[in-house]
């Protein structure tokens, strides 16, 4: 008799144990189904943002390519300008004082002009650089003069 009421027993409290775990699992699985929904949700959000970047991206280049394109003239005329203006300006340097400091450790009139002789020649590489898709490192302004 006791071992018929203890498999009765357990068989009842085996099953509705069962039967809790199957609906918790039920309940989780509905859980992770909605959060699915949510990310697909989101997946599809960031599809169409990336879409829309993409497109701004192409209109961006189109604006600075033609951005470029006009201001193309104005720049060889401010080039040819600048290159008259340096000119006037270093002949005005009367002899003798282009080696000039106006204070001990400062550089010279001659010294300025060779930093910027050598920074344009610095821009010159890297605008060619840039010019032919060259991506490698491109070397760094020596400094001051020693």
């Amino acid at each position: 008799m006791r071992c018929d009421a203890s498999s009765r027993h357990l068989r009842e409290n085996g099953l509705a144990h069962l039967e809790k775990k199957v609906a918790d699992l039920d309940a989780r699985m509905d859980r992770m189904g909605d959060r699915m929904d949510r990310m697909g949700d989101r997946m599809s959000r960031m599809d169409e943002r990336i879409k829309e970047v993409r497109t701004e991206i192409r209109e961006t280049r189109r604006e600075l390519k033609g951005d470029i394109l006009a201001t193309e003239g104005r720049l060889l005329e401010a080039l040819e300008r600048d290159s008259g203006e340096w000119r006037d300006l270093l002949a005005s340097v009367p002899p003798g004082l282009e080696g000039h400091r106006y204070a001990p450790g400062k550089w010279s009139i001659r010294e300025v002009v060779g930093h910027v002789i050598d920074a344009e020649r610095m821009f010159g590489v890297r605008a060619m650089a840039f010019a032919r898709g060259d991506r490698r490192s491109q070397p760094s302004h020596p400094g001051p003069p020693a």
